[in-house]
């Protein structure tokens, strides 16, 4: 069962993003946030690239019988834990695939469009897994560090991920 606190956690972080940019200057927006760093516009925008790609991976998990199911297994346990340490504090690492580098597709605006998107098969994939609670363990994606993951546990990474990404900007706007 997903907790609601993940999912409540997920709009508070999002919403803390649509305050930053609401009323701000297109150079604020679109311009580095500090050497080597993306735009505020770029990182929403690499946010939703991730979140579409893990949304529509868990929409495909959780809507087949018979996928293979993510069992406990102990080296998982401590690299999900390396990592979730990492990106909970914020602590720079590389964009593990050049596939959720943002490329300018979208503005801020339409960015902000495809999140309420996502954000509204994410909530209605979190009931279906909340009503059925055998499906939160399907295979989902094969994270680069930590391994595979369930259709929960892409869930909570697309919460520490966001989360990661609020701390970041955060450092570098204060």
């Amino acid at each position: 069962m997903l907790n609601t606190q993940i999912l409540d956690k997920l709009h508070s972080d999002k919403a803390w993003f649509e305050g930053l940019v609401k009323d701000k200057q297109t150079d604020f927006l679109y311009s580095p946030l500090s050497n080597d760093e993306w735009s505020l516009a770029q990182v929403i925008e690499h946010l939703v690239i991730v979140e579409q790609n893990l949304a529509s991976l868990i929409a495909e998990s959780i809507g087949q019988e018979n996928n293979k199911t993510v069992r406990f297994n102990f080296k998982k346990y401590i690299n999900k834990k390396i990592v979730f340490f990492i990106l909970n504090n914020g602590i720079k690492v590389p964009v593990p695939t050049e596939a959720v580098y943002p490329n300018g597709s979208m503005n801020i605006e339409q960015s902000f469009l495809a999140w309420n998107q996502i954000r509204v098969q994410l909530d209605q994939m979190s009931q279906k897994i909340n009503l059925n609670p055998e499906i939160a363990n399907n295979f989902t994606f094969n994270h680069p560090r930590i391994g595979n993951l369930s259709a929960k546990e892409t869930i909570e990474f697309i919460s520490v991920h966001l989360r990661y990404h609020l701390v970041r900007v955060s450092r570098l706007i204060a």
